[in-house]
């Protein structure tokens, strides 16, 4: 089944992760072969290119500049009328917006289908996306399946968690991973490693996790059970991105968390970091549509802490995890003082075991590729 798939591929995020993913539908016994129509070149279509994934690139499109619409959309008639495919999928809004309209009246009898990665804010992409509703939406939980009628209300909503592969170092190799990691990171092996992998923004909760770090620290007559640090991998992507960096960085200095507090950019090695790492926290103020990062946290054993909204609430349990109220640093540092304090050691040893059956419950891509080929054939 030969599927278009279309998304800005402007960053590097969720929504790319997964169109990494679903180009090894073949390696899972899937028939999906997937195809990439992007307007924009970077780390998605350099990921594509190296796997040889077929792509094509529709041109810069800027909504200030309506000729570079138009010259999109003629490339994609262009395409679509010389290629056939089984199915359209938009990723989201944007492309959504810009593009629904050609598929249509192009390929009228080539279904149209939406995927749903952001919760919707009311944004007039939404209401432009309206005018055309598809064939139905694929949402990667029930959270965000739920905030589909708001775009589409009278379109059907397949629920079809993200299938996630396990990229997690093997077991065997985990321990001398685990030490060359810390060696490189000059973190002893004595030290509880708190990891958080993701874009540099404020919905991941990077601002109320050092809030609650820091009255942790100065919490009176609490004791550590060992010492700890963060590993923050990521950087910023974008000019916003980059002032929202910078503040983060003067909020450690500030709060004299800087021998503490590691701000790894971005890496390519991340199953590696997982490996050496104790708990995923990323305690998100906003809600995530699924969560793939606490997926593959999950994967390599690691218990996660997050926020009890969205879909880490439907991802992590009370056996696999711990769930804190949202923007809450009161809250969060209750949790941490779990992670960190006395018994802490028994805690994750008491979690860890649950943590990959958890992760393949969920997101098998076996079982999800299945899924998806459903929805896309009905």
């Amino acid at each position: 089944m030969k599927i278009l798939h279309l998304t800005a591929g402007a960053m590097f995020g969720g929504v790319e992760s997964l169109a990494l993913t679903l180009t090894q539908a073949k390696e899972y016994g899937s028939g999906l072969v997937s195809h990439f129509g992007v307007c924009f070149e970077g780390e998605l279509t350099q990921r594509l290119s190296e796997r040889r994934v077929p792509w094509r690139n529709l041109g810069v499109v800027s909504w200030s500049r309506p000729w570079t619409m138009w010259k999109a959309n003629q490339r994609l008639r262009e395409w679509i009328q010389s290629e056939k495919f089984d199915a359209f999928v938009c990723h989201s809004c944007w492309p959504h917006a810009i593009f629904s309209r050609t598929l249509r009246r192009t390929q009228p009898k080539t279904p149209l289908y939406f995927w749903i990665h952001d919760q919707p804010t009311g944004h007039w992409l939404e209401k432009l996306s309206r005018f055309i509703p598809p064939k139905a939406v694929i949402a990667g939980s029930s959270f965000i399946g739920s905030q589909a009628p708001l775009i589409f209300p009278k379109t059907p909503v397949q629920i079809a968690h993200i299938p996630v592969v396990d990229h997690s170092v093997a077991e065997s190799d985990r321990g001398v991973c685990r030490s060359r990691i810390r060696q490189e990171l000059n973190t002893p092996e004595s030290t509880r490693v708190l990891i958080l992998v993701g874009r540099m923004a404020e919905l991941k909760g990077y601002d109320v996790l050092l809030q609650a770090l820091d009255r942790l620290q100065r919490r009176p007559g609490f004791t550590l059970e060992s010492p700890w640090r963060l590993w923050i991998v990521g950087a910023p992507q974008n000019a916003e991105e980059e002032v929202y960096f910078q503040n983060l960085q003067h909020r450690v200095e500030s709060a004299g968390l800087s021998q503490q507090v590691q701000f790894l950019g971005f890496r390519k090695d991340v199953p590696e970091l997982l490996s050496a790492a104790d708990w995923y926290c990323q305690p998100n103020i906003l809600p995530e549509s699924f969560g793939i990062s606490f997926v593959e946290a999950l994967y390599a054993g690691l218990p996660v802490l997050t926020s009890e909204i969205g879909g880490g609430k439907e991802i992590v349990t009370s056996d696999c995890g711990l769930l804190s109220p949202p923007n809450d640093p009161t809250g969060l540092e209750a949790c941490l003082r779990k992670v960190l304090g006395p018994g802490a050691k028994d805690l994750s040893n008491t979690l860890r075991p649950n943590c990959r059956s958890r992760a393949r419950k969920l997101c098998d891509p076996v079982q999800q590729f299945l899924r998806i080929e459903k929805i896309l054939q009905s």
